[in-house]
């Protein structure tokens, strides 16, 4: 009877374990996969093969703007950025207060490796953003990648995993707050095309370094919940 139980304990182990460790390769595949899209992208923006497609896409986007809808986009561009890292700081706050210092340190890491990650690609890429004649407000940094989108995407991502592994909501809740985090940073990429003062490809790469840090966010909170360091 004993040895039953030890061999089914060591099984349920095991399997376990296996679980995990598929899981985990499979979000370290997603990793991979995104940061080889952004290169291949990246290549293809230095050789300028983009740049037909890119300036079709401003054109188009142009030919919609108003006078109703403009200043609506100006203040979406601002509020997005800024108003993620006011959410991030106050989950930060938050999770400190709960002594959830382990995710602290996994939204600190996440958060800034993106921003540094894109700061210095825009240094290494210099790319010029579009033509003055489609930009509707001043800018005066460089295009690729775009640091709204990597922002927006790599904040709300990591709030939303936030909410949907360390909260006990209920699923409907979860679910709408997975809908609005994932919506907010489409809506602030598209602002920032409608004001001419990004590529389509700026906005792709920005969003594939957001998606991309939001997912190592994801990672290390799945490793932190398997070995209980969060209390």
């Amino acid at each position: 009877m004993l040895k039953n139980i030890q061999n089914q304990n060591k099984s349920y182990i095991n399997n376990n374990f296996i679980n995990v460790l598929s899981k985990v390769f499979l979000s370290y595949s997603f990793v991979i996969i995104l940061m080889l899209i952004f290169c291949y992208l990246t290549k293809e923006v230095l050789e300028f093969e983009t740049l037909s497609f890119d300036k079709s896409i401003i054109s188009l986007i142009a030919q919609f703007r108003s006078p109703q809808l403009t200043p609506i986009m100006i203040q979406v561009s601002y509020i997005g950025e800024t108003g993620a890292m006011i959410l991030i700081t106050i989950l930060s706050l938050h999770v400190i207060i709960n002594k959830q210092y382990y995710t602290f340190l996994n939204i600190l890491f996440s958060t800034s490796s993106a921003l540094l990650f894109t700061y210095f690609f825009k240094k290494i890429i210099m790319r010029s953003r579009p033509d003055p004649l489609y930009r509707l407000i001043s800018e005066s940094s460089y295009s690729y990648p775009s640091g709204h989108a990597t922002v927006t995407f790599t904040i709300f991502l990591i709030i939303a995993i936030y909410f949907i592994l360390l909260t006990k909501l209920k699923y409907s809740i979860k679910l709408l707050i997975s809908i609005i985090t994932m919506s907010i940073p489409i809506l602030v990429s598209f602002s920032r095309l409608y004001l001419g003062v990004h590529y389509f490809t700026d906005i792709l790469a920005g969003a594939l370094v957001g998606l991309t840090f939001g997912l190592v966010f994801y990672i290390v909170t799945k490793k932190i919940i398997n070995i209980n360091l969060l209390k």
